[in-house]
């Protein structure tokens, strides 16, 4: 793969690298290529519901950290609102060979989550709590959609879901929080 002045990507990360090492690297990353087995239409498919729900998470985190009574509910959303964008940044990479475009956070979304808080403060006075069950079960999706691809870029993904998740769950069990959710 080359960048735009005719030096290859590889070449360009390992700049002031030893050339041994360089063709070390070289070796190891083609090894790494080798191993990936193909996606076809089905992992496509899992890989879309991934990018789009770890899209909605990202949104809903955020809204989830900007509507939050408690400082340390703000500041744990925020922190997986981090973990999706990041996912999803790495989705787009891996998925854009195969024609998977990554989409910005539609206003639909962000009007749905903005809805969803304001339903739930109207109602039961605490937004918290009903918004992060969405976020859990938008959570269990993300997770069905990457255990269904089982190639290599998507283990790593799929690893940090479930770091995302056990957050989650501690969050919505906390026992100190009002947010318990049985």
């Amino acid at each position: 793969m080359r960048t735009g002045k005719g030096r290859s990507v590889l070449r360009t990360a390992c700049r002031g690298t030893p050339s041994g090492k360089r063709a070390t690297l070289r070796r190891e990353v083609e090894h790494e290529l080798a191993s990936i087995e193909p996606i076809d239409a089905t992992g496509v498919e899992h890989l879309r519901r991934l990018a789009a729900a770890c899209s909605a998470l990202t949104a809903g985190f955020t809204a989830s950290a900007k509507h939050a009574r408690d400082a340390h509910v703000a500041e744990e959303a925020l922190t997986l609102a981090e973990v999706h964008r990041a996912l999803q940044d790495e989705i787009a990479a891996v998925g854009a060979p195969l024609g998977l475009v990554s989409r910005p956070t539609s206003t639909s979304e962000r009007l749905r989550w903005e809805w969803l808080a304001s339903t739930a403060a109207a109602l039961d006075g605490a937004p918290d709590a009903r918004m992060l069950q969405e976020c859990a079960r938008l959570e269990r999706d993300a997770l069905a959609a990457a255990s269904a691809l089982a190639a290599l870029p998507f283990q790593s993904v799929a690893a940090a879901l479930r770091r995302a998740w056990a957050m989650l769950e501690r969050l919505l069990t906390a026992p100190a929080s009002d947010l318990a959710i049985a």
